[in-house]
């Protein structure tokens, strides 16, 4: 497995420093670097929890709209064009949340940081791995999402600190021009040497690729992409409200850099042994294992005990998270070949990306305003996943493109 991980990246280490670095400089625009911000933003621009997360869940649902598009756009403009598309107006919405001084420009600048960070950034790196990689395209997907796990050691700590040093509107001030100063000159770099369609591992045009109509019109489709989502709601609404979580929990606040950091190592470790294990063994266990694992973590979430619980459910977000963005990419591929997928994962991105967005104003809704505790709300949410997890054993036996090789 090593030995294939060290061959892929010496071949085509370019490729991967535009793939992984595309996600790990996403981070502005995920909800696990931003959810830490949120007390000091909503101090700053005197609104309560509940009014930003109708703000946030607005401008993302709104921003999922337009992911069908952006990934029309990757399949058809050169990549440099689509990096630098993307990383001006990326660095131009940071800019502008940092500077934001009402509602509108917090949703404005929500709106793109959400449609050009969480989307495009992430969905041009994917995207371009799919078309590129057919018979290691498990590891090259494993190679790719490790993007994730590093943005998620790394910047949590950092924001932290420049927040507590600058202030939340510096500290996103100055990770704008990362994005202008850093990622944009990475990205362009690694985009002129990209993997040519010349050798087994290269397959340039998926003879049987469908397009979005088709893949709208498929009966497992809604299944596909509520299995998807699960994990990313059920992480967004952990990481809206880890504050909350962990002070109703009586762990401490400080500890929340420990459970991100283990989360995102086991996410790292999970990331790297899920690619080479979907080549040799095929989808469905890795379906089953990354609900059941995000199913788990949800149900410790609920428990009330010692920190080493938060720890763990962390842990198991982690594994499930680590193995759910190249187990799902890897499918869509599967499903509906690689020349469209770029429009086929912005059209799913809607729905995720939906259902992600509804996720903290839902809950924000059963806790503040209902007054539910949030521990009942993750026990019967944890039962419902472990329960869904099971659906990959059921659909091999209906959808026999599961199970092809």
């Amino acid at each position: 497995m090593i030995r294939n991980y060290l061959t892929l990246s010496r071949q085509y280490y370019r490729f991967f420093i535009f793939s992984v670095f595309g996600i790990v400089f996403s981070a502005p625009g995920q909800t696990f670097l931003i959810s830490l911000a949120i007390p000091s933003i909503c101090d700053s621009l005197l609104i309560t929890p509940i009014s930003f997360a109708s703000i946030y869940s607005i401008a993302t649902i709104g921003a999922s709209v337009f992911l069908p598009i952006i990934g029309r756009c990757i399949d058809r403009w050169p990549i440099e064009r689509t990096i630098v598309f993307n990383a001006v107006i990326f660095f131009f919405s940071i800019l502008l949340f940092s500077l934001t001084m009402n509602h509108w420009t917090l949703f404005l600048s929500l709106f793109f940081m959400r449609l050009f960070g969480q989307g495009a950034l992430t969905l041009c790196a994917t995207s371009y791995t799919i078309k590129y990689f057919h018979k290691k395209r498990g590891t090259a997907l494993s190679l790719t999402q490790l993007g994730y796990p590093l943005s998620e050691i790394f910047f949590p700590g950092i924001l932290l600190t420049l927040i507590h040093f600058f202030g939340w509107r510096t500290a996103f001030g100055i990770l704008s021009l990362c994005i202008l100063c850093i990622y944009l000159p990475l990205s362009l770099f690694g985009s002129r040497d990209l993997p040519k369609p010349n050798n087994q591992d290269i397959k340039p045009l998926d003879e049987n690729s469908k397009p979005l109509s088709s893949a709208l019109k498929d009966i497992f489709f809604p299944i596909y992409v509520s299995l998807s989502s699960i994990p990313p709601i059920m992480m967004t609404a952990t990481l809206y409200f880890q504050m909350h979580i962990f002070k109703s929990q009586g762990w401490a606040i400080d500890m929340i850099t420990i459970a991100l950091f283990f989360y995102a190592a086991f996410k790292f470790l999970n990331t790297l042994l899920i690619g080479p294990f979907i080549d040799r063994f095929g989808l469905i266990f890795p379906l089953f294992f990354l609900n059941f694992c995000i199913g788990l973590a949800t149900l410790c979430i609920s428990i009330t005990g010692p920190a080493y619980i938060g720890l763990m459910a962390y842990s198991l977000y982690g594994l499930g998270l680590g193995a759910s963005a190249a187990t799902m990419s890897y499918l869509w591929g599967r499903l509906y070949g690689t020349y469209y997928i770029g429009e086929i994962k912005g059209a799913i991105g809607i729905i995720r990306n939906g259902a992600t967005a509804i996720a903290p104003l839902g809950f924000s809704i059963f806790i503040y305003q209902w007054e539910l505790p949030f521990h009942v709300i993750f026990f019967y949410c944890g039962i419902l996943i472990i329960l869904m997890s099971m659906l990959p054993f059921i659909l091999q036996f209906f959808d026999q493109r599961l199970s092809s090789p």
